[in-house]
């Protein structure tokens, strides 16, 4: 908010009212550039005379009020189990109030899309479309999710209405309760606080343990979000990919108002229908070329897979591969994906001895030979 130290009248129509000294400048870019967007495109029938040049300030504003001042999507470290691949996407909310918010019609939802080095896509979720819906996405009341395992599972935040009959009405002068609530709380937000009961969480986001929570300790302003894919589904190497997207006037909100009709109501469901109704991307994040481990034997071909020991290993010590036949490569990989260096002691036919310069953890072995490739898992313990 610069200052301007000139006197600024704060009213207008007031000639003998005093400027106010220092005065600081400030703007509301709110969130709604569909809104915006489509005034603009409908300047003429809507009879707005505001000259393209504002219309085009007030869009880059917003667009960079949601991409850079309000949510942090951050891929954390994926964890294994024996049979599957755990991700966490980690949602922090980095504006003063719940996202999203406002009208109660905003929502934004979290496409997570898993796919293989040759670009096919193995899982997904939340997958955005261009005319503003979501691929396989069951509508309104689809509830909060802490772990999502099946493509029909989407995470949305949103505020959903009820009426006195407890069923979901988008109409605010039939709303009467709120059926769900999981908006991204801000940093601080507290159910202890004497207003909590206007701004509630409401649904299955309050049986989540890390919405809003870290621990027992509330008012983190964020959201952790599992995805958990198995390794059949799976092939050697794979991507992941997460978006969050928010929407001011998703298609399912029109729903009940298509129910009316109007003068007023027809002409917006003409501009809305014709509107590009792309949702806006907020925040992303990407994990390359993540490893996942297979069976101890080539998938092709069935031959015996090389051995590694020891395993576990002490962190910088000698690790030694011993094949029926000459190793041909090795890359070593971290389990987010990171390619690992290391240091080749001794490479012969049928051994080859290197130290891995990486600390304790879990990393995977792509190993090629005369007879085919392998992938394993060592584990490196301190001591």
């Amino acid at each position: 908010m610069p200052q301007i130290l000139d006197p600024v009248k704060i009213a207008v129509g007031y000639t003998a009212l005093p400027g106010r000294t220092p005065f600081n400048l400030h703007s509301f870019e709110g969130a709604n550039s569909f809104m915006v967007k489509m005034i603009k495109d409908n300047k003429v029938e809507l009879g707005v005379t505001v000259d393209d040049v504002n219309f085009d300030s007030s869009l880059a504003a917003i667009s960079r009020q949601l991409r850079f001042n309000t949510l942090d999507v951050q891929f954390l470290q994926p964890e294994l189990t024996g049979d599957s691949i755990f991700f966490k996407v980690r949602l922090k909310n980095k504006s003063g109030h719940k996202f999203p918010s406002g009208y109660p019609a905003r929502r934004a939802f979290v496409e997570f899309v898993l796919t293989s080095q040759a670009g096919d896509t193995l899982f997904s979720s939340g997958v955005a479309q261009s005319d503003g819906n979501i691929l396989n996405y069951s509508g309104p009341g689809e509830p909060h999710h802490n772990i999502i395992n099946q493509p029909n599972q989407v995470q949305v935040y949103e505020m959903i209405m009820g009426d006195v009959n407890g069923d979901i009405t988008t109409v605010l002068e039939r709303a009467n309760i709120s059926l769900k609530d999981n908006r991204i709380p801000p940093l601080g937000f507290s159910s202890e606080h004497s207003n909590y009961d206007t701004v509630r969480v409401v649904g299955d986001a309050l049986n989540d343990p890390d919405f809003n929570h870290s621990g027992t300790a509330e008012g983190t302003g964020v959201d952790i979000v599992h995805y958990h894919v198995p390794f059949s589904s799976l092939t050697t190497s794979i991507n992941v990919s997460v978006k969050v997207h928010y929407q001011s006037v998703p298609p399912s909100w029109l729903i009940e108002m298509r129910m009316f009709d109007s003068p007023e109501i027809q002409t917006f469901l003409n501009l809305y229908d014709e509107a590009d109704r792309v949702p806006v991307l907020v925040g992303q994040d990407t994990l390359s070329q993540v490893l996942i481990p297979l069976k101890n034997q080539d998938i092709t071909t069935g031959i015996r897979a090389p051995r590694i020991f020891p395993n576990p290993a002490i962190a910088g010590e000698i690790i030694s591969i011993r094949s029926t036949d000459s190793v041909k490569d090795l890359k070593i990989y971290s389990s987010s994906g990171s390619k690992v260096a290391f240091n080749t002691v001794k490479s012969e036919k049928g051994i080859l001895q290197f130290k891995l310069a990486a600390g304790q953890g879990a990393y995977y072995l792509d190993i090629t030979t005369t007879k085919g490739r392998f992938y394993e898992r060592i584990i490196l313990t301190e001591n």
